[in-house]
């Protein structure tokens, strides 16, 4: 029987994080188009090990909630993974981060649609006041998808990553729920099961 999904839009099909897309999971992280703006992990070896013991730790966690997301109609393989981590339920915080593994689907609305649809999902069902993000100075990607959605800047970590010889200052960014709904009410339509 297949997994239902837990959250939609009219593109998109948020569904638990399964054991059988690890394959999908482990060539995600070994791809230097993936990673390249993943600070800690760049140029990690990711074995079908390392990925199971991600796997163990991300999935029924209280800290945090991670989906694999499929365009709909095309729900056989997951296109990408995102999720909300470090969830703080006594100050209403958490982080979020939305990788799209598949090299066709970037660029193309995915991103912004994935993180309207987390926190949309943090903000309404978990009740959540703050969701941070943070990215690599030079991902222009990561840069325009927070923008469009209403984040601000909430610092600059100067030289945090070392990337091939140099290095990258990490941005924080974070939106609150108020300013959120604000600029992005009209254009909810997430259906939760």
């Amino acid at each position: 029987m297949a997994t239902k999904c837990v959250i939609e839009s009219s593109r998109l099909c948020f569904k638990p994080l399964e054991k059988k897309y690890i394959d999908h999971h482990m060539s995600w992280l070994n791809d230097p188009n993936t990673n390249r703006h993943l600070g800690p992990i760049i140029g990690a070896l990711f074995t079908r090990e390392k990925v199971e013991e991600w796997y163990e730790v991300m999935k029924d966690q209280d800290d945090k909630r991670v989906f694999n997301f499929y365009t709909k109609g095309e729900e056989n393989d997951p296109i990408g993974y995102c999720g909300l981590y470090k969830i703080d339920h006594r100050n209403d915080r958490a982080t979020i981060q939305v990788i799209i593994g598949k090299d066709d689907y970037r660029g193309k609305g995915y991103g912004t649609e994935a993180t309207k649809l987390l926190l949309d999902y943090g903000f309404s069902s978990l009740g959540l006041n703050t969701i941070s993000l943070s990215f690599m100075e030079t991902n222009n990607r990561a840069r325009a998808v927070p923008k469009k959605l209403g984040f601000r800047q909430a610092g600059r970590l100067r030289d945090y990553w070392k990337v091939n010889g140099e290095y990258e200052d990490r941005i924080l960014m974070d939106i609150r729920r108020q300013e959120f709904y604000e600029r992005n009410e009209k254009q909810m339509k997430l259906v939760q099961k």
